[in-house]
């Protein structure tokens, strides 16, 4: 997560260096220097690896609850009991609404049980070893992730209020700066691409966004409705 520089010098002249700050690199033509730690090296081979960790079991137990909670409204919910079994042929059974949520419920409710008992096995075996519990550490890596799906419902509650254009805008560069790139090149960057999307999505593509925005309506008439139609 770097910029890159260009330069001829040779590598003996290159230096780069890692603290608990962030990524520190320097060169003879600049340097740049990342707010965001950097992340742990990352073999490809490892990506399908699966390693339970100590909050596995409360994050099975979350799932557990979400799916009983989707069996006990399923009946209403999903057309079921409004059933109509008794049919002449069985093709018709399988066309009504209910039969395919029936169906992923069940490998659904199958895959959260033996998830949740594996789980509890694992904690069990984790606490009969002594070993040491980073719960606290990873459920702050949970919540710190809500941070960006906070941002995205902000975004999506305010084009209503701000409009596309200027709630795309804003939402760009925002990223952009929480995300370490806090220099007017990478500030340009995301503020073009923001209208760049724009101009693809809204005013070529014709996507529809929310008719009524406070912003435009405070506009002259002829303003308001140019901005409606195309941004």
């Amino acid at each position: 997560m770097a910029e890159k520089f260009e330069s001829k010098t040779t590598p003996s002249t290159l230096g780069s260096n890692t603290d608990s700050s962030g990524l520190l690199s320097s060169s003879a033509s600049g340097s740049f220097r990342s707010l965001i730690t950097p992340d742990k090296k990352f073999a490809g081979a490892d990506f399908f690896q699966f390693k339970r960790q100590h909050g596995d079991l409360l994050f099975s137990f979350c799932l557990f609850i979400a799916v009983v909670v989707l069996l006990f409204y399923f009946n209403t919910e999903s057309g079921f009991e409004d059933r109509k079994l008794p049919q002449k042929r069985f093709g018709k059974i399988l066309k009504q609404g209910w039969v395919t949520p029936a169906i992923g419920m069940f490998f659904l409710t199958i895959a959260v049980s033996l998830n949740l008992w594996f789980s509890y096995r694992n904690a069990i075996k984790s606490k009969r070893l002594h070993l040491p519990k980073r719960l606290t550490k990873e459920l702050a890596h949970w919540f710190m992730a809500l941070e960006f799906v906070a941002y995205f419902m902000i975004y999506t509650f305010g084009i209503s209020f701000l409009g596309y254009l200027l709630s795309t805008v804003l939402l760009a560069v925002g990223l952009t700066y929480r995300l370490g790139y806090r220099s007017l090149k990478w500030i340009g960057i995301s503020f073009t691409t923001a209208i760049v999307i724009v101009l693809i999505f809204r005013t070529f593509l014709k996507i529809k966004t929310p008719i009524y925005v406070t912003v435009y309506e405070m506009l002259p008439p002829a303003a308001e409705a140019f901005m409606k139609t195309h941004f």
